[in-house]
């Protein structure tokens, strides 16, 4: 158990004043909070500047989070063969035709790939699979907001392969 033995105040000029318990001050006491050494002055006015400065940066987030979802899109497809059917693990490269920038992927179990957080402008989409011709769209547009979803249907490959049959002789 602790016994409170004095009290310490500061007063408006940052002193500090000790005061016995007993009987020499009255029941009222004013606490004074000190941030950092400050006088309870500054402290209020410390206090409200870091109110504001929190606020005033919070918004600032927010703006910057949804400037930055207005200004990129995204683009989704399918890969399928001729019949229709969805291609797994083919690769994707997407290409911006006016920043030269690429961002590679592969399509998943449902045939599906999808790209995120590309900036507006025009796009080229080649996809290749072993066994397959390779394919490219070009005339891809991500405007802001809006996103692009593509279907792209791979030929089978114009591989030939040939094979020679020799009779062989009889003996």
């Amino acid at each position: 158990m602790f016994r409170i033995e004095s009290y310490i105040f500061v007063n408006e000029m940052g002193h500090q004043m000790d005061f016995p318990t007993k009987n020499s001050i009255s029941e009222e006491v004013t606490v004074n909070i000190r941030v950092f050494g400050m006088n309870p002055a500054h402290s209020r006015r410390f206090f409200v500047f870091s109110l504001s400065l929190f606020v005033t940066l919070s918004i600032l987030v927010g703006f910057t989070n949804q400037a930055v979802a207005q200004t990129s899109s995204q683009l989704t497809g399918t890969v399928t063969d001729p019949s229709g059917a969805v291609l797994t693990a083919a690769g994707v490269v997407v290409r911006n035709l006016d920043t030269g920038m690429i961002r590679n992927t592969t399509s998943g179990d449902s045939g599906r790939f999808q790209v995120l957080s590309l900036p507006v402008g025009n796009y080229e989409v080649v996809v290749s699979k072993h066994g397959f011709a390779q394919t490219t769209r070009t005339g891809v547009r991500l405007d802001v907001g809006e996103d692009a979803d593509v279907v792209i249907r791979l030929a089978l490959s114009g591989e030939k392969q040939q094979v020679l049959c020799m009779p062989t002789p009889r003996l």
